[in-house]
């Protein structure tokens, strides 16, 4: 299975040590030239970067979000298959309406759960509260929940 990585999403796993997440629960790892320059560091070797080709797709999304999120968003389409791993409600909400597969970075945590990579969510939800990512108390304990912990 494909995942095609958003920046913010590498950010925050980077930042709860925990960015191998992503080649553990999925069989190819992709993000674009864009995402690599907002994300700013250097990127482990099993993350393929690859650029869309359709750049007037690519500005037309642009206009309604961050040009990593549409760059990201144009190389699915591009590719057709997969997820995408981003957590921008705009840019969810566009997936959706296209009918992009996604993720969150929660619903990745989640999925290494439930396909055996972690044991329990609780200790990466706590390093995630660590950091400056934004997100309610009622998400945290849905993901606890279905989780079953």
């Amino acid at each position: 299975m494909l995942v095609i990585s958003d920046t913010s999403s590498l950010i925050l796993l980077d930042k709860i040590k925990e960015i191998d997440l992503l080649s553990r629960c999925f069989d190819r790892v992709l993000t674009t030239p864009v995402v690599v320059r907002e994300y700013g560091f250097p990127l482990p070797d099993w993350i393929t970067v690859q650029a869309p080709t359709d750049l007037l797709k690519q500005e037309q999304i642009n206009a309604l979000m961050d040009a990593g999120e549409a760059s990201v968003l144009t190389l699915a389409a591009e590719l057709g298959n997969g997820y995408v791993l981003i957590d921008d409600n705009r840019a969810r909400r566009y997936a959706e309406a296209v009918g992009q597969k996604y993720l969150g970075t929660f619903g990745l945590i989640l999925r290494a759960k439930r396909s055996g990579v972690i044991h329990s969510v609780r200790p990466l939800l706590e390093k995630v509260r660590e950091t400056d990512f934004r997100a309610s108390e009622d998400l945290y304990q849905l993901v606890i929940n279905e989780a079953g912990e």
